[in-house]
């Protein structure tokens, strides 16, 4: 099973159907934005009801297929050359949700699974 993105999609209906493919995981949106300074802050896109076409910083016209073989990474790099977005990921971790940075070289079904591994070491059954 796979999730498209194309511009029609809110991201909120693409939130609800990545947590439904990786229960473990956590997906959240944040726009790139440049500072006086010169530097990239990121801002969470907190009206999640907005389309990805609201944001859309190319033609392209192709869809971004997120898979569980695709890593963290290469997710991220998509969303931001066709949307200028980023995205932070957090797995499930006993009962905490952990943010994934020093593990997106891992792929989604990886992080999930090993969410899925944590949440029962800790005690929680779901």
């Amino acid at each position: 099973m796979n999730i498209e993105i194309h511009d029609t999609n809110s991201l909120s209906s693409v939130q609800q159907a990545f947590n439904s493919m990786f229960p473990y995981l956590k997906i959240e949106f944040f726009t790139n934005l440049k500072s006086v300074s010169g530097r990239f802050q990121r801002k969470v896109i907190e009206k999640y009801i907005q389309t990805f076409g609201e944001h859309k910083k190319t033609d392209s016209i192709d869809p971004i297929v997120i898979s569980p073989e695709m890593t963290i990474a290469d997710l991220d790099q998509q969303l931001q050359t066709a949307f200028g977005m980023s995205v932070k990921l957090y797995r499930y971790s006993g009962r905490l949700w952990l943010e994934t940075s020093v593990t997106d070289s891992w792929t989604l079904e990886q992080q999930n699974k090993e969410g899925e591994a944590l949440s029962f070491r800790n005690g929680d059954v779901g």
